[in-house]
């Protein structure tokens, strides 16, 4: 996969969360393995949307390799930091703000107007 500003941002994003959790080691032989997880993975696109779950299943695989707790435990802490974390929570709200009647107008809205646009064009 070719890196760039968003696979590094995510990537240093769950390296932060997770090192201290870790042992030094441990920290280092993750975040040599998911580099050449990312070196290694098909490009799924500069702007796609799916490129945090891309990265996000990329280092829980290196975390599997490299330390020693289960895929269960490896999950546990992964989910227990990013819920933790202030940023994660800037970005993905909560549930009243997710299900806001607004926010939900606005993206009706929004998927509306996408489709009218790209009617127009394939038409």
């Amino acid at each position: 996969m070719k890196k760039n500003i968003s696979t590094q941002i995510i990537g240093r994003f769950l390296f932060q969360i997770c090192k201290k959790k870790l042992s030094t080691q441990c920290r280092k032989d993750i975040l040599d393995e998911y580099q050449q997880i990312i070196d290694n993975a098909k490009d799924i696109g500069k702007h796609n949307t799916l490129i945090s779950s891309y990265i996000l299943g990329a280092w829980f695989i290196a975390m599997n390799r490299k330390d020693s707790l289960s895929p269960d435990e490896n999950f546990s802490l992964l989910s227990e930091q990013l819920h933790n974390n202030w940023i994660f929570k800037l970005f993905m709200g909560d549930a009243d703000h997710y299900l806001n009647s607004k926010r939900i107008e606005k993206q009706k809205n929004g998927l509306k107007a996408h489709n009218t646009v790209n009617t127009k064009m394939i038409g």
